[in-house]
């Protein structure tokens, strides 16, 4: 870890420039922090790879694990760095400033960001009251991923006699990805936090 830390004091200014200050004490390797809970925190593991976490507020109430760089001999170390500042610079500070900017299926299908969101949603559904049982069914299959798994004679039985239901078990993104798929199905849907 000595080797990561020299060469992450030459990338404190750059990260300072940015209001990120290097903080002492972090459980997994170099940290740097501002001011409203933004951090970078780096792991260098001993599978011999570099990756950060990338979270918002204390405590976080997101984060995110970048790519993983190769550091397998001492001197790789230096370009695994250089190449996580060019992450940070192309996608990481970005993602930081503004993680609702692209959906979680956009941050991982572009930019290989698997992001964690630890805010808690319910998405309260309806649907159209002209609608029949069986038009609610293949509506719900195609999009509620709740249902998707069941038999459509099931998801039936589920929902048979009901006006709405509510979707319990998504993060807030998740439920902020879900709304335009439900909407586009003719679903009314509404978000709460919890």
């Amino acid at each position: 870890m000595a080797t990561l830390g020299k060469v992450m004091n030459r990338y404190e200014p750059l990260f300072a420039e940015r209001g990120f200050i290097a903080r002492v004490g972090s459980q997994r390797g170099p940290c740097f922090i501002t001011k409203d809970g933004r951090s970078v925190n780096y792991d260098r593991m001993k599978t011999g790879t570099l990756r950060c976490f990338l979270s918002l507020g204390i405590p976080a109430y997101l984060d995110a694990e970048t790519p993983w760089w190769e550091t397998g001999r001492e001197e790789s170390v230096e370009s695994a760095v250089a190449a996580s500042w060019n992450f940070m610079q192309s996608v990481g500070f970005s993602f930081l400033a503004r993680p609702e900017q692209m959906t979680l299926t956009e941050w991982r299908e572009r930019h290989n960001l698997l992001i964690r969101d630890y805010r808690k949603s319910v998405v309260h559904v309806t649907w159209p009251g002209g609608w029949s049982l069986n038009q609610l069914v293949m509506a719900a299959k195609r999009c509620i991923p709740t249902y998707q798994p069941f038999p459509a004679l099931e998801v039936r039985q589920m929902l048979e006699g009901r006006r709405g239901i509510d979707i319990s078990d998504l993060s807030l993104l998740q439920a902020k990805e879900l709304l335009p798929v439900l909407r586009s199905h003719q679903f009314t849907a509404e978000i709460e936090q919890v």
